[in-house]
């Protein structure tokens, strides 16, 4: 590890307690302004006062050399290796003079006889090795750490100097090697090399570092951490089947039944790379029938391909009706299988919002009724039954089945998500008095996600409807909604528009662009949506709506079309803009995940 010696740069606070805090503060302030004369003068009269003082003399020779002054620091620098009795840090430091007289011969043959003769102790080689790379002679430093391994015969010493010198120096191989040996003699700093490691990663230098993590794998397949080290290696160069390989023999090195590339193929989904992540379950199913990761591997390639669906832009429902078939195919295959609880529910949620099909969605939600589902499982499928039935007009049965789900878990989110989607249902029936008791009570133990949403539907029926103004207005825009809900997406716009023109001043403008532009991302009509996102921020900045609409650009331009550059700088926008957004922490999370910060 790093040897702790006093360096250069180094401004020790309980410095300002010796000597004076203004003399000490004025030395460096003429020495920070490059005014040189007078900073000589004002760390001399420091030095006089304590002459043992490192930053002084480190300081006063600095001073010396930028001045051209080659005497002057020729003989100051003898007189301290004199007073020091040979420390060889400072005959080190003796080579910089010899190059400011235009004498680098002279400078090179004080450093060799330095390092291949004078050096002998730990001390001497870290601290003079330290003092070349601090002042950015790499070559030199790496003479030193090397001699000081001949010398005091330990192969590992130094290693962390080194590794940090090749790195600066952009030799990519030995700064590898260097790290990774680093690794091996201190297991707990895997976190710390793996990081080093793949800092020095660049279309350059990328070659040369998988050679060198290449040969030591080789040299070491039963160390499973090195080995991870390589697989993150080309996860971070995108080269994934290789990462994929490396996996593969792990688990099958290891005897891990799938588990490990199991969590592979989920990153890649995670990262839309379903192509490969789909080649990463395939191993699973054909290489581990007997594996707890079985099922689950069928059912994440099923997920793969309804988000291949959902890839195209606008959706193709025939797209849609390839997954709800491929969803099918497990239960034709494998039954009514609980592991495929999630596919169920899957395909029915496609067949009832994205195919406009609410019979069939409701027959696969009764068929998972008969499954032996646990009661959360049991809670979700009656939430999506309820909503069936909202888009089949059975209002009655609709709140029955969410007031059935809020009263079985009365203290839990479950229950808390079907009281707001009783407050919803009573919204878009006209009954805001009601709706708006029931959002009241949606504030303490809830999600935030329920939470904001029961707060943002509360704040719109207060602002629009007053003690003295009619609720026409709001009625119809409820109503829309409800047809939007019911995928009735030509009369939600018809009745949207009305509002438009019977109440060309009301409140509800911005709501209403806001809906048409959800309504357009649903079936990932991007550039639609995108034009009703824009007036909202062009003609509504100052509204509740505007960082909703601002978040929302954002994550279009990050998500769907890879803009990270354009979409860093609208999340800048709110922290901007919008210091009090809810969406204030969410908008910094993704700036720094979108410029590669930890």
């Amino acid at each position: 590890m790093k040897y702790l010696i006093v360096t250069l740069l180094c401004l020790p606070i309980w410095l300002f307690a010796q000597s004076g805090d203004s003399e000490v503060q004025l030395a460096q302030a003429y020495y920070t302004d490059a005014e040189y004369e007078k900073a000589l003068e004002e760390y001399q009269k420091l030095y006089k006062l304590n002459n043992a003082e490192v930053l002084y003399i480190e300081r006063i020779l600095d001073c010396h050399i930028r001045l051209k002054q080659e005497k002057e620091a020729l003989d100051f620098i003898d007189k301290i290796i004199k007073k020091n009795q040979g420390e060889p840090r400072w005959i080190a430091q003796k080579g910089d003079v010899y190059l400011l007289s235009n004498k680098p011969n002279d400078a090179k043959k004080l450093w060799d006889d330095l390092i291949s003769k004078k050096l002998k102790d730990t001390y001497g080689f870290a601290s003079v090795g330290e003092w070349f790379a601090r002042t950015g002679k790499s070559d030199e430093a790496i003479k030193t750490y090397v001699q000081g391994r001949k010398v005091l015969g330990n192969a590992d010493a130094f290693t962390y100097e080194l590794a940090e010198v090749y790195a600066r120096k952009q030799a990519y191989d030995l700064a590898t090697k260097e790290y990774l040996n680093l690794f091996q003699q201190r297991q707990d700093l895997m976190g710390y090399v793996k990081v080093q490691i793949l800092k020095l990663v660049n279309d350059n230098s990328k070659e040369t570092i998988e050679k060198a993590l290449l040969d030591v794998v080789q040299k070491n397949m039963q160390n499973i951490p090195i080995r991870e080290m390589l697989i993150d290696f080309y996860l971070e160069t995108k080269n994934y089947q290789e990462a994929l390989v490396q996996t593969r023999s792990i688990d099958r090195l290891l005897k891990e039944n799938g588990e490990r590339v199991f969590k592979l193929a989920t990153t890649f989904q995670a990262n839309k790379l379903l192509d490969i992540s789909n080649k990463a379950l395939d191993y699973i199913i054909e290489n581990h029938p007997q594996s707890p990761y079985y099922f689950s591997a069928w059912n994440e390639k099923s997920v793969n391909t309804e988000m291949k669906a959902f890839e195209k832009k606008p959706l193709d429902t025939s797209d849609i009706r390839k997954a709800i078939l491929v969803y099918a195919q497990l239960e034709s295959q494998f039954g009514k299988n609980i592991s495929f609880y999630n596919a169920f529910l899957r395909k029915a949620n496609l067949q009832i919002f994205y195919m406009n099909e609410p019979d069939a969605g409701k027959q696969t939600l009764e068929t998972m009724i008969s499954m032996p589902l646990n009661p959360v499982q049991k809670g979700d499928v009656n939430l999506l039954l309820g909503d069936v039935l909202l888009i089949q007009g059975d209002y009655t049965a609709s709140r029955l089945k969410y007031e059935e789900v809020e009263t079985y878990f009365k203290q839990d989110q479950m229950g808390a998500k079907a009281k707001y989607k009783g407050a919803l249902l009573s919204y878009y029936k006209g009954d805001f008095e009601m709706a708006s008791a029931r959002l009241k009570t949606l504030k303490e133990n809830t999600s935030n996600d329920i939470a904001n949403d029961a707060i943002r539907l509360n704040l719109r029926i207060q602002d629009n409807i007053g003690l003295d103004s009619t609720t026409e207005a709001m009625e119809l825009f409820a109503s829309a909604q409800l047809l939007a809900f019911q995928n009735r997406n030509s009369e939600a716009f018809a009745i949207f528009d009305s509002i438009l023109f019977q109440f060309p001043n009301h409140m509800l403008k911005d709501d209403i662009l806001w809906e048409k532009a959800q309504m357009h991302l649903k079936v990932m009509e991007l550039d639609k949506a995108v034009s009703y996102l824009e007036r909202i921020l062009a003609d509504h900045g100052s509204d509740i709506l505007a960082d909703d609409a601002l978040f929302t650009l954002a994550e279009i331009e990050e998500i769907h079309r890879g803009n990270k550059e354009k979409a860093s700088a609208l999340y800048l926008r709110i922290l901007t803009e919008y210091p009090g957004s809810l969406f204030k922490v969410e908008a910094r999370k993704r700036i720094r995940m979108l410029r590669g910060e930890s």
